[in-house]
């Protein structure tokens, strides 16, 4: 939300997926910003499912799934 991070990512042909986040702009963000638990979450990711149209990103420990929908 308020900075751009740069990265590769390799995915399995069973659902793994493997993130490399590369570089990051380092703008200062707002109090309420979620730029830096975004980044956390993306580097814990270890799987992706598409599911009607949305990207689903499950992170490991079981500490959560991200969803991502697209642009409309």
């Amino acid at each position: 939300d308020c900075n751009v991070l740069n990265g590769t990512y390799t995915a399995g042909e069973n659902g793994e997926l493997i993130l490399d986040l590369q570089t990051s702009t380092f703008a200062a963000c707002a109090p309420d910003s979620l730029h830096d638990q975004f980044v956390i979450d993306l580097s814990g990711v270890v799987s992706y499912l598409f599911q009607d149209g949305a990207l689903f990103l499950a992170l490991k420990y079981d500490a959560g799934v991200m969803e991502f929908a697209p642009a409309e």
